[in-house]
């Protein structure tokens, strides 16, 4: 009887693991950050800085992935940054090479580097360059 009661107690122990690996998130599955904010801080005629500010990422080596879409064609390209945020989780990046008096949507999805999941896009900026 003492024998039963033993394996009866090791069969629900591994019931109950089984049950809690089975509800568990995956192994090595990463949570999404969460959206950063985007803000047009300076432009002239063939590039724009645009503030990212992210509040999860103090000081933390970031990858962001900036959406660019030329307004009036629809083209679409993205850059990408691999910097370290501020103590305030900002960061001011460049974008080169836009063409003068054109009007942009600027979009940004960020991740801590080392991770392979971004953050959903930012809510979009627009602004033109300068003629």
């Amino acid at each position: 009887m003492k024998r039963f009661l033993g394996k009866s107690a090791i069969i629900g122990l591994l019931s109950i693991f089984s049950l809690a690996s089975l509800f568990a998130a995956p192994v090595g599955a990463q949570a999404k950050a969460e959206k950063p904010k985007i803000a047009i801080v300076d432009r002239n005629s063939n590039s724009m800085v645009l503030k990212v500010k992210q509040d999860d990422f103090e000081k933390d080596l970031v990858t962001i992935k900036m959406r660019v879409e030329k307004i009036a064609t629809g083209e679409k390209f993205d850059r990408i940054f691999k910097v370290r945020l501020n103590e305030h989780g900002r960061k001011q990046v460049t974008i080169k090479d836009l063409t003068p008096g054109t009007k942009y949507k600027f979009m940004a999805k960020i991740k801590e580097r080392g991770d392979n999941v971004y953050s959903n896009f930012s809510d979009s900026e627009k602004a033109s360059t300068k003629i």
